[in-house]
């Protein structure tokens, strides 16, 4: 009986300690002014921040409930605030009051603008409810958000918040994100501590457009194609590592891996990604980037700025992108097969190398790199075997060109802010070396033959090259010299000299063309150097206009000796043993230049 008495007696004073704790909280809270201290009181301690208040009123059942309004919560600096409601509702567990606890069991909240740390604009919240048990276990969340006239319906379902706040806490849940088309769900262990670990967690993607994103994040981007994606998310440490990655978007598909540090400046990237196929102007088109509009600058390079604005973005990363692309559709329409790359990024600089695929028949592989600080950018690029008729073709070019097996060598540095820029500016030497082709035109099969033998039957279809060479060795984006192309045909060949500018894109290369089988007689004898001029990009040939007067003396001692002088010549220029021949193999000279021999 003694120990029975003992413990009525320890249960008696427990629930009057109770009952006089409860009495102590209940008084507080029918004192609104009471309220307001003890919530700013408890935002300054927990939060950081200073809470304002307008009107609260208390009611004590059938639950104990506190309404307030014109609530505000600043932002951490004290200078503007991180949230403001025009009404919150909080019911509180009668329980944990009787207990001398405040514990909240609901919060309903109105017309909240919420605005992030460092967001410009704030995120307008037209309502949005929480509850929860009373040891907070299988709470939930709803809120209907508004964004630029866009509404976002975020659900979630989370087992136990009883440890939120603290480090490494998590729980079992879900979450649920809907956009007007756009549905996302993430379902697994969710962080509800101060970092990412431990989570584990899957993620399912599914919009037949993105168009719904774009104008909530307010992108200028305009409706996408169908996008689907899957992902595994897993936190640990200080690092987020991405698992089981599969992207669809139209029609290209991606799988891959990455991982990226949570902490840290710059935040750590790793990652690896396998694509199918990639056209990559239907790619930009289906992400809903706009199509560039089309005009007739009549130059062949781009005068619009370049992207460098993105390498700058990258200055906040660190780390590496190794893609693989089984067919990838440049925006000039040539297509890569078994690319591969390796994207490495530091600050606003981004290096590719190496770059790997097969193209044009052939292969090529390339060393890029860029700085986005000097808008700079340097290439070096080794192709072999890349076929002239193949280039034309895949560009949709209605060249009438056969073969043409080229071996190109390009290493160069450029700085601007536009292509045009970049070809104004490019430094280094630029090598090409075709082999044998066929230009299936028959003007230009007749125009070769008069050129060479005016005695040549009609009908010829083509024109035959046995080589094409060209050595450019570009400084400040002109080349210049002697013997800086050359070609090599069935019936006649030229070496040219002269300018190759990039700055205005023009060209000024004169030579002379040459027959080369037999003892031929044509215009070419008689009219001595021919000019190729004009636009970089149509440019032409024509006969020399410095030439004028000798081509005239030329032709009156062709008459007067019934082309006995011309023939003569001929036969002297088969005999010279030192006269250049286009189709030599360049050398490589100091510096990495090529020139023809």
């Amino acid at each position: 009986m003694g120990r029975w008495r003992r413990v009525a007696v320890g249960s008696a004073l427990a629930l009057a300690a109770v009952i006089a704790g409860g009495a102590v909280v209940l008084h507080a809270l029918v004192d609104p002014e009471r309220v307001k201290a003890l919530a700013r009181e408890k935002a300054r301690t927990a939060l950081s921040r200073d809470l304002t208040l307008g009107d609260v009123s208390v009611r004590l059942l059938p639950l104990p409930t506190i309404d307030a309004s014109d609530v505000a919560l600043s932002a951490r600096d004290g200078k503007s605030a991180f949230l403001r409601a025009k009404e919150v509702d909080a019911r509180l567990d009668l329980f944990a009051l009787l207990a001398g606890k405040t514990r909240l069991r609901t919060l309903h909240l109105e017309n909240v603008d919420l605005t992030p740390e460092g967001a410009n604009t704030p995120w307008h919240v037209d309502e949005a409810s929480f509850s929860a048990d009373g040891d907070w276990r299988e709470a939930s969340v709803d809120a209907k958000v508004v964004r630029n006239g866009q509404a976002l319906r975020v659900k979630a379902k989370l087992a136990d918040l009883s440890r939120a706040g603290t480090p490494g806490a998590a729980t079992e849940g879900e979450v649920q994100l809907a956009f007007a088309q756009t549905q996302v769900a993430i379902k697994g262990l969710l962080p509800i501590g101060h970092s990412l670990a431990p989570t584990r967690v899957h993620v399912d993607v599914k919009s037949p457009s993105l168009g719904d994103v774009f104008a909530f994040y307010a992108l200028e981007r305009r409706q996408s194609a169908p996008l689907e994606a899957h992902v595994d998310l897993q936190g640990a440490k200080d690092r987020l590592e991405a698992k089981n990655l599969q992207l669809t978007l139209g029609d290209a598909r991606a799988r891959g891996a990455f991982n990226v540090g949570t902490s840290g400046t710059p935040r750590a990237f790793d990652g690896k990604l396998a694509i199918e196929r990639l056209d990559w102007a239907r790619a930009m088109a289906d992400a809903g980037t706009p199509t560039p509009p089309k005009r007739d600058t009549g130059l062949a390079f781009n005068p619009d700025a370049l992207a460098w604005p993105l390498l700058e973005r990258l200055e906040a990363w660190d780390g590496t992108l190794d893609t693989d692309v089984g067919s990838l559709k440049l925006r000039n329409g040539v297509e890569l097969r078994n690319a591969r790359f390796h994207f490495a990024f530091s600050g606003s600089r981004l290096e590719v190398d190496p770059v790997q695929a097969e193209l044009l028949g052939g292969k090529g592989s390339a060393r890029l790199r860029f700085d986005g600080e000097h808008k700079s950018v340097k290439v070096a690029f080794e192709g072999t075997g890349l076929l002239l008729e193949r280039w034309f073709h895949e560009r949709g070019r209605t060249i009438p060109f056969t073969g043409g097996p080229m071996n190109v060598h390009a290493d160069f540095t450029a700085t601007g802010n536009t292509m045009r820029d970049l070809a104004a500016s490019a430094t280094g030497p630029v090598a090409l070396r075709m082999g044998p082709g066929a230009w299936n035109s028959k003007h230009a099969g007749d125009t070769e033959a008069l050129m060479t033998n005016a005695f040549a039957s009609e009908g010829v279809e083509k024109v035959q090259f046995e080589c094409v060479s060209a050595n450019l060795p570009f400084k400040a984006g002109i080349a210049r010299g002697r013997s800086m192309v050359g070609f090599k045909t069935a019936a006649s060949e030229l070496i040219a000299s002269g300018t190759l500018n990039l700055r205005d894109e023009s060209i000024d290369l004169h030579g002379r063309v040459r027959a080369h089988k037999g003892v031929t007689l044509g215009l070419a004898q008689i009219a001595g150097d021919v000019k190729i001029g004009g636009h970089l990009a149509k440019p032409e040939m024509s006969i020399d206009p410095e030439a004028t007067p000798g081509i005239i003396a030329r032709a009156g001692a062709a008459i007067a000796t019934l082309g006995v002088s011309v023939l003569g010549t001929a036969l002297i220029e088969k005999m010279e043993p030192d006269r250049a021949d286009p189709c030599e193999k360049p050398v490589r000279k100091k510096g990495g230049a090529e020139a023809g021999r």
